[in-house]
């Protein structure tokens, strides 16, 4: 049965990207969607991940954070 990503890290890098470290399913794809507006608007496809085979960990880095008052996220299966 597919789990839901953990998440374990978030983090803001030195040159304003965001970044979130996660838990999920080994081998598993996961998309990450986002929307600027937690209560508005459609959440939109930001990329795909696949866990690591032997652990499961998922990292993600979005540089197009910096450039953005605020952005929220979510892992789903595609």
């Amino acid at each position: 049965v597919p789990m839901q990503p953990k998440v374990t890290g978030l983090s803001m890098l030195p040159d304003g990207f965001f970044q979130i470290t996660a838990e999920g399913t080994p081998s598993l794809a996961y998309d990450v969607e986002y929307r600027n507006d937690v209560a508005a608007g459609m959440w939109l496809l930001l990329t795909n991940l696949t866990a690591n085979p032997g652990t499961g960990a998922l990292n993600f880095i979005d540089p197009e954070a910096a450039n953005l008052a605020q952005r929220f996220y979510r892992f789903t299966l595609p």
